[in-house]
C-alpha cells in the first residue's frame, strides 16, 4: 500500500509561521497532504477530520529574515500618521496642529520618532470535519467525487509588548513620546484617538466552507520501478463563512477569505514506485473575487 494513503484521516500537524496582521498559515482544508485514501466501490461516503496546532513568537519578514509575528509585514508602526489619518477626530487633529505650531520645520516623523516596535506570539487551532461521496458517474473514466470541509478555529495573539523607538534628543521628542511612553498610556491614545484597540486578541469561530469536486484516475505501470501513475485534477467554490477579521482590534485575525468568495483549483501527477515509495507534483491556484468596497 502506498505510504501516502495510509495516512489517517486524522492528522496532526504542527504550524510555525503566522502574522497578526495577515491570515494565518493553516494548510487549506483539501491539501494533497490531508486527501483522503481513495473510498471502495462498496462504500462510496467517506468522513474525517484534520487537526492542526500551531504555537510561535517568530516568523519569516519580506526579506527572509526571522521577525517577530507582529512585524512580519511592517518592523514598526508609527504613531503620528495615524493621527494623521484619523480625520474625524478633532482630538488628533488638534494634537497635530499643536504639533506643528510648536515645532514648524521640523519633521514630526523622521523614521524614528513616534515608532513604536511590537512584539507578541500567536497560537491556535484548526479542526475541519470533511465528507467525500465518490459520484456513480461510470461514464467517466477514473474516480469523480464531491467533498466539502468546514473549518473551526481558535486563534490567539497574546503577550503583546512594544518597544519605544523615539529618542531623547529634541523638545518634540520629549512631546511625542509623552503620547506613547508606556502601555496603559499608548493603548488609551490609540484607542481614543483612532478607535483601534491594541489589547491582546482570541476568537472561536468557523472558517470559510470549501466545497470541492475532485477527480483522480490510476494508470498501472509495468515497468520494473515503477508500478502506478495517478493523475487528478479538483474545482471547487470557498464560501465566505470565516470569520471577518474586526479592523477596530489590530490583531484580529481573518478566518478565511475576509468575507470573499473565491474558486481553488489544481492538478497533479503521483508516481508509486516498489518499496512504497511515492513521489509527486501539485499545483494549486485561487481565484478570489474581493470586496474592494469594504470599509
Amino acid at each position: 500500500m502506498r505510504i501516502k494513503k495510509i495516512l489517517l484521516s486524522l492528522s496532526l500537524v504542527a504550524v510555525g509561521v503566522a502574522s497578526a496582521f495577515a491570515p494565518t498559515t493553516f494548510l487549506q482544508p483539501y491539501d494533497p497532504v490531508l486527501r483522503l485514501p481513495p473510498a471502495p466501490e462498496k462504500d462510496p461516503l467517506r468522513f474525517g477530520a484534520n487537526i492542526e496546532w500551531g504555537q510561535t513568537k517568530s516568523g519569516y519578514n519580506w526579506d527572509s529574515k526571522t521577525a517577530n509575528v507582529l512585524r512580519l509585514y511592517n518592523d514598526t508602526q508609527a504613531f503620528i500618521p495615524m493621527l494623521i489619518g484619523s480625520v474625524n477626530n478633532p482630538a488628533a487633529a488638534a494634537i497635530i496642529r499643536g504639533l506643528t505650531a510648536a515645532y514648524p520645520g521640523q519633521p514630526l516623523d523622521d523614521g524614528i520618532r513616534g515608532h513604536v516596535k511590537f512584539n507578541g506570539e500567536f497560537e491556535g487551532w484548526d479542526i475541519t470535519p470533511h465528507i467525500r461521496y465518490v459520484l456513480p458517474f461510470d461514464a467517466i473514466p477514473g474516480e469523480l467525487a464531491i467533498s466539502a470541509h468546514l473549518p473551526i478555529r481558535w486563534a490567539r495573539v497574546g503577550s503583546v509588548t512594544f518597544e519605544d523607538q523615539t529618542k531623547d534628543n529634541f523638545a518634540v521628542d520629549l512631546d511625542i513620546r509623552g503620547y506613547i511612553h508606556d502601555t496603559a498610556t499608548l493603548k488609551n491614545n490609540v484607542k481614543t484617538l483612532a478607535n483601534l484597540d491594541l489589547n491582546n486578541w482570541d476568537a472561536t469561530d468557523l472558517g470559510d466552507l470549501v466545497i470541492m469536486l475532485d477527480w483522480m484516475r490510476d494508470y498501472p505501470q509495468e515497468k520494473e520501478s515503477l508500478k502506478n501513475v495517478e493523475l487528478h485534477a479538483k474545482l471547487g467554490l470557498r464560501c465566505p463563512t470565516g470569520l471577518e477579521k474586526d479592523e477596530n482590534k489590530a490583531f484580529s485575525i481573518a478566518f478565511g477569505n475576509d468575507g470573499a468568495w473565491s474558486i481553488p483549483f489544481g492538478l497533479g501527477l503521483d508516481l508509486d514506485f516498489k518499496s512504497h515509495i511515492s513521489l509527486g507534483a501539485e499545483a494549486e491556484f485561487e481565484i478570489i473575487f474581493d470586496d474592494n468596497n469594504k470599509v
